[in-house]
């Protein structure tokens, strides 16, 4: 899919996790907007698709796991000026199916995958793209610990 820079695209960003290990998956992105930072797999809606469904699609594409329990957390205008982008990014949340680990099935988009821990990831010595990490703080967190926060099942 072509990228329109005239019109605003529809995007999102699935918050993998794993119960067991209480991590959730992010990976370094290279060759698109927030380059050099780690983020979420995710990509964007296409025409016909749920939200679920391309959540679904996405996590598989780009890593080769399985998700389940996929809800939307919260939703987002974000624009970014140096690429001239600006998208409607809906947040999802989605639980880990099965014992796979995940793969880097996008090398040219992506530098790898790693389960980081919720809690304290301000502390970890990674650069997390703004976006995704405000969703964090806001969001997931408390979605996780049980706390009303974004759109629950």
């Amino acid at each position: 899919m072509e990228k329109r820079t005239d019109m605003p695209m529809v995007g999102v960003g699935v918050f993998v996790f794993d119960e067991k290990l209480q991590k959730f998956l992010l990976g370094k992105r290279k060759g698109s907007h927030g380059a050099g930072l780690y983020s979420l797999p995710g990509g964007h809606l296409e025409k016909g698709e749920t939200l679920t469904e391309c959540a679904i699609r996405e996590v598989k594409e780009e890593t080769g796991l399985e998700i389940e329990d996929v809800c939307i957390l919260t939703a987002r205008d974000e624009f970014f000026p140096v690429e001239n982008l600006q998208y409607a990014t809906i947040y999802l949340f989605a639980r880990r199916k099965g014992v796979d680990e995940p793969k880097n099935m996008e090398p040219n988009k992506c530098e790898g995958w790693v389960w980081y821990k919720m809690i304290g990831i301000e502390e970890v010595d990674i650069e997390v793209h703004p976006p995704v990490y405000d969703v964090l703080v806001e969001s997931v967190i408390g979605f996780v610990i049980g706390k009303k926060y974004g759109v629950k099942k």
